[in-house]
Parts: C-alpha cells; structure tokens; sequence
C-alpha cells in the first residue's frame, strides 16, 4: 500500500499542475469551458483523500513496514492517539495542510465569486505543497529508512 499511496501522490500532484495550467489558459483567453479544469481538480482532491485514507489505514492495521507508522505509532496507542499519529510528524503535516488546502480548492471552485484567475494562484501554491508532500512523503518503506531494520524484516512494534 505504501507504493500504492506514493503514485497516488503523483497523480495528485500532476492533476493539480494540469488543473493550475488548464485555469490559466481560461483566465488569460476569458475562455468560460471549465469543465476539464474542474474535473482535474476534483481528482486532485479525491487523490489527496484517498491519501490520507491510506495513511489512515496504515496507522489502524500498525504496519510497522512503513517507516512513519514505525516512527509516530506503537501498539500500546489508544485509537484517538492512532488518528493523532497521522499528523504527528513532519511528512504527516504535510500531508495534513494539502488535505486541507484541497478542500479550499473545492470551495472555491464552487463559488461563485472565484474567477479562473484565483483559482490559477491557489492551485498553483496546492501544487507547490503537494510537490513538498510528494518530495517529503509520509510514504517510505522501513528499509529505506531506518538503517538498523534488516531488509525484510518487519518490527513487531513501533517508536511510538
């Protein structure tokens, strides 16, 4: 699943870019089809959820073979300290604000009072964090990350 959830990163970051050109292009040749810039930007933001829910998941079932869940969770949490976990460490956070960032970007692609022009800017600062996010993912295995875990070998409990 960790695998998984960095391609879905990916793909969230190119919709997110695509959507950011696509806007531009309308503000700047007062084109009103919106409809591919909109459609790239709610894939943006259900890639970003299904993000987060892998994330999610991946704290719950404690697979300690990511190096995240390995470093801000154990066994002993209680499961509102589980969901805390998510945005415990610095790639969480990330992850958290384009979270967040994508839900405005939902808004404001369903006011009224947001032109192309602002929705090229704002997508364009959602593609610089998702770029972080993609950059700085919550979504490393163990191996990669943690010299003194033999490859293959998977911790029965995390840092916590």
């Amino acid at each position: 699943m960790t695998v998984l959830a960095h391609y879905v990163l990916l793909l969230a970051l190119l919709t997110s870019v695509s959507s950011a050109v696509l806007y531009f292009r309308a503000a700047s040749t007062r084109d009103e089809r919106l409809t591919v810039p909109r459609a790239l930007l709610l894939s943006s933001v259900s890639l970003v959820v299904i993000a987060c829910a892998i994330l999610i998941v991946l704290l719950v079932r404690h697979d300690f073979s990511n190096a995240y869940v390995y470093g801000y969770s154990d066994r002993s949490l209680p499961l509102h300290f589980l969901l805390s976990a998510f945005y415990a460490g610095q790639e969480g956070s990330f992850l958290f604000w384009s979270l967040c960032s994508s839900l405005i970007a939902l808004w404001l692609m369903r006011s009224r009072s947001a032109t192309p022009a602002v929705l090229t800017v704002y997508l364009f600062v959602n593609s610089m964090l998702l770029l972080l996010v993609f950059t700085k993912s919550p979504f490393h295995l163990i191996w990669d990350t943690y010299a003194q875990v033999a490859v293959g070998q998977i911790p029965a409990d995390g840092h916590g």
